[in-house]
């Protein structure tokens, strides 16, 4: 049963974070994860925040953690945290200068995002996607990327997601001048 296929997942991954070991000063999140007695979604809750907090001062912990949450969040069929899980491993991916694999995370949480009507989040992904196509010289897709984002900030009236994107917009028509500017010389 699926009840039953989620605690054998739980105990093989409690397992595994076991064997990566921690200090004395265990992280009160992982202590939600590891206490049973918590329900799963409030456990795989606490491993995603946990994995939030740490994701650029321990990039590589924090990605093993979200591929248990990505697990856990598949068997649970919580589309919304499997997103967010995505989205934080394209995330981890492209600190560690994996931008192929941060791409690909990106669209797959963009295409859930798209499915449960997320708009937030499918803003949130285009403007991560159009980032991450910016930092590898790729201008028509970063931009094209910035402007679906932006669109859909405009339709939420969300300002702060207007802001960013604009800002980003604005990084990448400089970016695009300075390397014009680079080659003229």
């Amino acid at each position: 049963t699926r009840k039953r296929k989620i605690k054998r997942s739980l105990i093989y991954l409690f397992v595994i974070i076991s064997a990566l070991g921690f200090s004395q000063q265990e992280d009160s999140l992982l202590r939600i994860f590891r206490n049973m007695s918590y329900p799963i979604e409030k456990r795989c809750d606490a491993l995603y925040t946990h994995a939030y907090e740490n994701i650029y001062s321990n990039t590589d912990t924090s990605l093993k953690y979200l591929k248990i949450v990505l697990v856990l969040s598949q068997q649970l069929e919580d589309k919304s945290l499997e997103a967010q899980a995505l989205n934080l491993l394209g995330g981890g991916n492209y600190i560690k200068g994996k931008t192929g694999d941060a791409i690909k995370y990106y669209n797959e949480s963009l295409t859930i995002r798209k499915e449960i009507n997320d708009k937030e989040g499918v803003s949130d992904a285009y403007n991560n996607i159009g980032a991450v196509f910016l930092s590898i010289g790729e201008f028509p897709k970063a931009l094209g990327s910035f402007f679906e984002g932006l669109k859909l900030a405009e339709e939420l009236k969300d300002n702060g997601r207007i802001t960013g994107l604009l800002t980003n917009i604005g990084n990448a028509y400089a970016d695009k001048l300075f390397q014009k500017f680079l080659k003229s010389r």
